[in-house]
């Protein structure tokens, strides 16, 4: 590890939990890549922070930072951020971080109302992840630098898991870079113990979660997937089930009349006695029950991807925005159609039983 060389990624960049968890694990990601100290920024949101526990053993971005500036540390600082790109701050200027965040923030303002299409697209420029080129030209002499620096990655600039995949095939990176940060970042979730971290699952069935995203999903922003989808996949896994114990439980929120159509389409089914509805519950609650749950498919959200990858068992996804060419030894894609590989399904729900046994 490179003991004078730090790495955070503040998770500033607005919007839910899920894209909050995007920028926060780039630290980690980063960490591995390049044999960094990881230094913790935590979520905004305590509660979500206390929930997660990754910061759990991690020293604070803003305690050292602190500390740097009061004792004088002879330390660099690169930020990393959209607009105002890669920005190095010596000892003397350190304090100029602090005035980043809210130039970016106005700069995005003004580009949102841009009359120009291609000039408010620049307010997201790394929404999907920087490219191994950028990371190239921030990290290209790390390893002559005799200099403590910290490396400060903020409002969306991000590096995603995906990525992480696509580049260990294209092999720029050693696959073991995703393995470890996703074993960490498990971990340290399973371990962190919560009031809201209840499931109360019977050990005897194979529980499914569905995540059904509504609310703000649209066909236009592309996070709507219809009813039938899921229950073209449902069909498929009560089939493959058939002579096993197994439950559904369907995650969702949104209004009255979105909820009761899923409970009606649902409850329309010949297996509808098996599904457990959890519509409306507490965001925490139903994030850790999916995590647990035997099989999980994943909406079109961030919330239920990062279930996934906080779960050790399988996972049913459709490709979307960022998230495809996942893992294939948890993750198993599922078709616009809704039809997936049930033999690869069913050759890995014994061994993913085993491992929600001991976590529940």
């Amino acid at each position: 590890m490179h003991s004078n060389q730090y790495v955070t990624a503040i998770p500033n960049s607005g919007f839910r939990v899920g894209h909050k968890l995007d920028d926060l694990i780039t630290g980690f990601i980063l960490a591995e890549l390049y044999d960094l100290e990881y230094l913790h920024s935590p979520l905004p949101d305590e509660r979500w922070e206390a929930f997660f526990g990754l910061g759990e053993n991690e020293t604070l971005f803003s305690e050292f930072f602190e500390s740097a500036k009061i004792n004088r540390l002879d330390v660099d600082l690169v930020s990393c951020s959209p607009l105002l790109g890669v920005r190095k701050f010596s000892p003397p200027a350190l304090a100029g971080l602090n005035a980043i965040s809210p130039l970016e923030t106005r700069g995005r303002r003004w580009l949102k109302r841009a009359p120009t299409p291609k000039i408010r697209k620049w307010r997201k420029p790394y929404w999907s992840g920087v490219s191994f080129e950028y990371l190239e030209r921030v990290f290209d002499n790390i390893k002559t630098i005799d200099r403590p620096r910290i490396y400060c990655f903020q409002k969306a600039v991000r590096v995603l898991l995906y990525q992480v995949l696509q580049w260990a095939r294209e092999g720029k990176v050693e696959k073991s870079v995703y393995d470890n940060v996703v074993s960490k970042l498990r971990q340290k979730y399973h371990a962190r113990s919560h009031p809201y971290k209840v499931a109360n699952f019977e050990s005897d069935k194979i529980h499914i979660g569905v995540h059904i995203r509504r609310e703000d999903a649209s066909v236009k922003n592309q996070r709507f997937l219809p009813t039938s989808f899921y229950q073209t996949i449902t069909r498929q896994l009560n089939e493959l089930l058939s002579d096993r114990p197994h439950r559904f439980h369907i995650y969702s929120f949104g209004s009255d009349e979105e909820m009761n159509e899923l409970v009606r389409e649902f409850q329309s089914e010949s297996y509808g006695e098996l599904i457990e509805f959890h519509l409306v519950e507490p965001a925490m609650t139903s994030f850790h029950q999916m995590t647990l749950c035997d099989v999980l498919v994943t909406g079109h959200s961030a919330f239920s991807d990062w279930a996934g990858f906080f779960s050790y068992n399988l996972k049913l996804y459709h490709p979307h925005f960022h998230m495809y060419d996942l893992d294939e030894t948890d993750w198993v894609e599922v078709n616009d159609e809704g039809y997936f590989d049930k033999a690869r399904v069913a050759s890995k729900l014994n061994a993913s039983r085993e491992v929600s046994k001991e976590l529940s």
